[in-house]
């Protein structure tokens, strides 16, 4: 399921932005702040397309049509495979919606590809920028990464102590390294690469925004408490400014292609964030 243009003007289109909901599945929310984005950053409406797919649960099988894919729980922002509609990965869908973008028959003009997410979205965004496929040729794509609960870490490094005896699930998938998907797998080895230890130089020359709310600082609520996460900040801020920091330390800054910008009184708002001049950079420059 997904919501897009009703009537566009293909030929006048040369940046796609995929936005990507959060554990609310309120894709049409996502949908609208995209729009009024367009009118605040004064870019030329017809030369943006906006794709918001909804990933559905369990909880929406009322929305369900022939054909849809259904995920168990919030197991799409994993990268999980579907339980319902034939076995597809969240991070396959990914790919098959850029791959289209890439169809000069339907956009002979389009240049780029914006692939964002808040939150939930925001994780599932993270993880597609670590393991991803590469975006066809001729194609640039940008990751903007707002406010997410976790990250897949590429190594054994963690900001928070933690007991492994007791949090036996730190460094696997999706908090680590351990036991990827198999879309992970796949893709890892179609690029040339043994393992998640390995993509570290071709990570950092991806482009990619971090975006983290001033006040996204609160340490319960909708916030992933469980102790793989928590071993990773105390906080959406925190974990992100961590993750930050973890990132220069260990990736080559040869090619370094990542940004990062806390939006100042913004807290786990997706409209806020994306609305924020910081956000109107990251999707439209």
């Amino acid at each position: 399921m997904e919501y897009e243009p009703e009537s566009f003007n293909p030929s006048a289109v040369t940046r796609a932005i995929i936005i990507v909901h959060g554990k609310g599945r309120d894709a049409w929310k996502y949908y609208r702040a995209m729009q009024k984005a367009i009118t605040e950053s004064a870019v030329n409406a017809e030369s943006i397309f906006i794709l918001a797919p909804e990933f559905l649960t369990r909880q929406d099988l009322d929305l369900a049509q022939a054909g849809s894919l259904i995920w168990n729980g919030n197991g799409w922002m994993d990268g999980d495979d579907s339980y319902f509609g034939g076995n597809v990965s969240s991070l396959t869908v990914l790919d098959t919606i850029i791959n289209n973008f890439a169809n000069k028959d339907w956009f002979p003009s389009l240049q780029s590809v914006v692939l964002a997410g808040h939150s939930g979205g925001g994780q599932l965004v993270q993880r597609y920028s670590l393991v991803g496929n590469d975006p066809p040729n001729g194609l640039s794509l940008r990751y903007v990464i707002a406010n997410p609960s976790s990250y897949a870490y590429l190594d054994g490094d963690r900001p928070r102590a933690f007991n492994p005896i007791t949090c036996p699930g730190w460094n696997t998938w999706k908090y680590g390294i351990i036991n990827p998907p198999p879309y992970a797998i796949n893709s890892l080895r179609v690029r040339g690469f043994a393992d998640l230890n390995s993509v570290k130089e071709d990570f950092a020359s991806r482009d990619i925004r971090y975006l983290y709310g001033q006040y996204d600082n609160f340490t319960s609520g909708p916030i992933d408490v469980s102790c793989e996460a928590m071993a990773q900040g105390v906080s959406h801020l925190d974990r992100g400014l961590s993750w930050w920091s973890f990132m220069t330390a260990i990736l080559p800054m040869q090619n370094f292609r990542q940004d990062i910008e806390v939006v100042p009184g913004v807290g786990h708002n997706a409209s806020g964030m994306f609305l924020s001049k910081a956000g109107l950079t990251a999707l439209f420059d």
